[in-house]
């Protein structure tokens, strides 16, 4: 995974769950490569640069994000092994804390205080659903170290919980999503796109769960252009990277293999073209492409991705094509349009930001 020099603070969050998960990984194997699961969260706090992640939250603030619903339900070790297992086995274990019952000292008041403050720091009328835990840490970057930070920190709910508090709050009605009825209770606009939950959800494969799927798959890690390829005949959203990248993501997953003492796959072999079958319901639930073919079908949807990037843009931030080129392959946004299309049916990027700013207006 390539490092994040362009985040201002360790603690600003653009890491999702899984990546996370990922830089645990890797960070622990740099500190302890002969027993990787047993490194303690000091020790891991002091291998972060070292390791290539110098802007990765501390081990404190991962246990806290990773426990959605409740404290102290995935504790280090168990995090740490779990940064070790196969896909299906981390969204079980992130999963599991999930369902974890609600902190009983979090109410509707922290919901509100919480979204209200999220809502000044973006400048915004409303929270999307996925800008929410990034200015959470962004705002407590911007805190000073020590005891006034962890208060906050213990004030501000997660995401899960949020949503949980709404939907108490609101039981017996309808409400519709628990994020929108979350804005409501904050006295935020709910839009359509502020609630959608599939915002939320991750937009592309990251090169290391495309390696570990592609070596399940055919037994052979592939390179980079066998992964892209293998994607684009599965309509597989691929995380943008380049071969330095791929080359990294490699490396760190042979290293996660041989610490659990699972075989490592042959690999990457160039030229090779190896054959395989992919076993039916082998690729549901992970996230899909968009092809140019929908963008002709209906190109007001760029519109409607060009409006994400536009709400998210920071204070100050003026829209170039340089920035969402930036942002997109950053954020793995494989679901938003390429400038191309832009040019294809709106007139150029600038026109399609004025396009959309007029939308806007009433």
């Amino acid at each position: 995974m390539a490092t994040r020099a362009d985040i201002a603070t360790r603690f600003r969050s653009a890491y999702r769950d899984d990546e996370l998960l990922d830089v645990v990984r890797a960070v622990a194997v740099a500190a302890m490569p002969h027993s990787p699961l047993a490194v303690s969260t000091r020790r891991w706090d002091a291998a972060r640069e070292h390791a290539g992640h110098p802007d990765a939250p501390s081990a404190r603030r991962i246990v806290s994000r990773l426990n959605s619903a409740g404290r102290h339900v995935l504790s280090w070790p168990r995090i740490v092994e779990a940064s070790f297992g196969t896909l299906a086995e981390r969204r079980q274990t992130l999963s599991s804390a999930a369902r974890r019952p609600e902190q009983h000292h979090l109410t509707v008041r922290h919901l509100v205080a919480a979204l209200r403050r999220v809502a000044q720091h973006l400048g915004a009328h409303t929270v999307y659903r996925d800008q929410y835990e990034p200015a959470c840490e962004a705002i407590l970057a911007g805190l000073p170290s020590g005891a006034a930070r962890d208060t906050v920190a213990d004030l501000l709910p997660t995401l899960g919980q949020i949503e949980r508090i709404a939907r108490h709050e609101c039981a017996g009605r309808d409400i519709g999503s628990d994020w929108g009825a979350a804005l409501g209770l904050a006295g935020l606009i709910v839009s359509a796109d502020a609630e959608d939950p599939q915002r939320g959800r991750k937009q592309a494969l990251d090169p290391i769960e495309m390696i570990d799927l592609y070596g399940r798959l055919a037994n052979q890690i592939p390179t980079f252009k066998q992964a892209k390829l293998f994607a684009a005949r599965h309509q597989l959203a691929l995380r943008e990277a380049d071969n330095n990248t791929w080359g990294a993501a490699v490396a760190a997953y042979k290293a996660r293999l041989a610490a659990s003492g699972e075989r490592v796959p042959a690999g990457p072999i160039p030229r090779s073209r190896p054959r395989f079958d992919v076993p039916d319901g082998a690729l549901d639930g992970l996230p899909r492409r968009y092809g140019r073919g929908q963008w002709a079908a209906n190109p007001d949807l760029a519109l409607d991705k060009l409006n994400e990037y536009l709400q998210a843009l920071p204070a100050g931030q003026t829209p170039s094509t340089r920035h969402y080129r930036h942002v997109k392959q950053r954020d793995g946004r494989a679901d938003w349009p390429a400038l191309r299309v832009f040019g294809d049916y709106h007139g150029g990027f600038a026109a399609a930001v004025e396009t959309v700013r007029r939308r806007r207006t009433p």
